[in-house]
């Protein structure tokens, strides 16, 4: 069984102390680090390159919308779970907009925790208690666009390797699920962001909710 590494980036020592004891019972689930420092938690992920992160968005010293994007650019095999107090449906698009993978509720319970775990290392976004319609309520709120889908460009194929993106899905599990190469998938991920003016995952994914592919 691989051990997943899981780095605690929390800025309450209280917290900290009940996710790492929930974490702790699952024996493949290894708490490699625990910091409150926002500066510090990028070291750790620049020298160590944690399976997950579980991010305090009351982290100190940087921002965490920053400290996701650099995560995500800096070690593209860490997943980011954002903590937050908030449940508005505008601070978790902008967590997911940065690159976070997941978004839980602090206070969550025991399965939640683990559920958001499991899920994300499974390549599948997460939202904690009803996040996905609060994601959708702020998408469908914004003033439409006037004028032709830009959906109306893309070839079948790209519109399904937009679809299993929306889902969470990486490239090596959209070449499995339609049976092509990570290089063709690559291929259609770089043609549907020229085409939709799109400069990341998730402004294609924001693009696929807006026009129900999702």
């Amino acid at each position: 069984m691989n051990t997943i590494k899981i780095l605690l980036a929390v800025d309450y020592p209280l917290i900290a102390q009940g996710l790492k004891s929930i974490v702790s019972t699952e024996a493949s689930y290894d708490v490699a680090c625990e910091t409150g420092d926002g500066l510090k938690a990028l070291d750790f992920v620049k020298r160590e390159s944690p399976d997950i992160v579980l991010l305090d968005i009351n982290i100190t010293k940087i921002d965490a919308i920053e400290v996701t994007r650099r995560i995500v650019k800096e070690s593209p095999n860490t997943s980011v779970i954002m903590l937050s107090t908030c449940d508005d449906g505008r601070y978790i698009l902008n967590a997911f907009q940065a690159g976070a993978m997941g978004y839980l509720l602090k206070g969550s319970g025991r399965d939640e925790v683990l559920n958001s775990i499991k899920s994300v290392i499974e390549g599948r976004r997460y939202a904690s208690r009803g996040g996905v319609s609060k994601i959708l309520t702020c998408v469908v709120e914004e003033e439409a666009e006037p004028g032709e889908s830009p959906l109306t460009t893309l070839t079948t194929r790209e519109r399904e390797v937009l679809e299993l993106i929306a889902h969470g899905l990486k490239s090596e599990d959209v070449a499995k699920e339609l049976c092509i190469s990570v290089h063709t998938v690559k291929t259609h991920r770089s043609n549907l962001m020229r085409k939709l003016n799109a400069h990341s995952a998730a402004t294609l994914v924001r693009i696929a909710l807006k026009n129900n592919l999702a």
